[in-house]
């Protein structure tokens, strides 16, 4: 985690929708300026997920479709880069995320 910034938690709470299974009694966290970003910031990313017992990572983007894990929460971790991301399905929100800026 940074020392040059404090990081900052936003919740974003979604009803089921009849598609996407969201669950009213659990918030979607979004975490800004906790990951590092530059030379070696993927790796440290893989480790800290890791470390919290969450497998099953990959590198590259996300899907360009709704999807959502019916089973498992998903961790998403920026390092370089941004997205736009719908969260929540069609009537969820979308999210501006990106890596750390120094």
């Amino acid at each position: 985690m940074s020392g040059e910034t404090t990081p900052l938690m936003e919740e974003h709470w979604f009803d089921d929708d009849g598609v996407v299974p969201n669950n009213p009694r659990v918030p979607l966290v979004v975490y800004r300026g906790v990951l590092e970003s530059g030379p070696g910031a993927a790796a440290g990313c893989e480790t800290l997920f890791a470390g919290n017992g969450w497998s099953g990572g990959w590198r590259g983007g996300v899907y360009p479709y709704h999807h959502y894990h019916s089973t498992a929460h998903e961790a998403l971790g920026i390092v370089a880069g941004s997205a736009k991301v719908r969260l929540g399905g069609d009537s969820g929100i979308v999210v501006d995320l990106h890596a750390q800026r120094h």
